[in-house]
């Protein structure tokens, strides 16, 4: 519990919704700025499950659904799976640098 109740079950999307509401958008780019955050946020997302998907299949193989998956059958090469990974990264990084000049910020995340 925070100091005004406890936290809502989503804190991150109660924030973006609190923000949004109070945000009138009339800085040039301000919309645009939201989108291409978003989409950062989605592909810095998605190289994630890309990676992670690849890296728990030896422990995946022992999950009586997961044991199904490409990664634990072999059906996914490594080589594409590390492809795709860079290629989602670099489009995060790439769509926050359009968007502020600061890829940092979702290089850490």
């Amino acid at each position: 519990t925070g100091s005004f109740g406890p936290e809502p079950p989503f804190p991150a999307a109660a924030k973006a919704a609190a923000y949004l509401s109070n945000h009138p958008f009339k800085t040039e780019g301000s919309l645009k700025n939201l989108f291409i955050g978003f989409f950062a946020t989605c592909m810095i997302a998605s190289a994630n499950y890309v990676i992670n998907e690849w890296l728990d299949a030896d422990f995946d193989k022992y999950h009586p659904t997961k044991s199904l998956r490409p990664a634990v059958t072999g059906v996914l090469n490594g080589k594409i799976v590390i492809f795709e990974y860079i290629a989602l990264a670099v489009a995060a990084l790439g769509a926050k640098r359009i968007s502020t000049g600061k890829a940092l910020i979702i290089a850490v995340f």
